[in-house]
């Protein structure tokens, strides 16, 4: 049995079996390069690991650390000019 991994942009349904190629479609759709848009998906993702931390442990360190990610996440995105819906 033979597997093909065909990768889509999220943003114009563009398809490749390369996955940098489509790396490269969906960060320009946001003005970013891959690196820049790697870092957003960190940042994004590091706001989720702090929001489940102070879900199960509230306390005045992880709302600072919460708050902190929220923060620089939200930095990020407006040098960017980036607006999710």
């Amino acid at each position: 049995m033979k597997q093909h991994i065909i990768y889509e942009c999220e943003k114009c349904g563009k398809r490749s079996k390369d996955r940098e190629k489509i790396m490269i479609c969906e960060a320009a759709h946001l003005g970013l390069s891959v690196a820049e848009k790697k870092e957003w998906e960190q940042l994004k993702e590091k706001v989720r690991y702090k929001s489940a931390i102070v879900s199960g442990c509230k306390n005045e360190q992880t709302d600072k650390e919460f708050d902190d990610a929220i923060h620089e996440l939200m930095d990020f995105e407006k040098l960017h000019g980036i607006e999710e819906s």
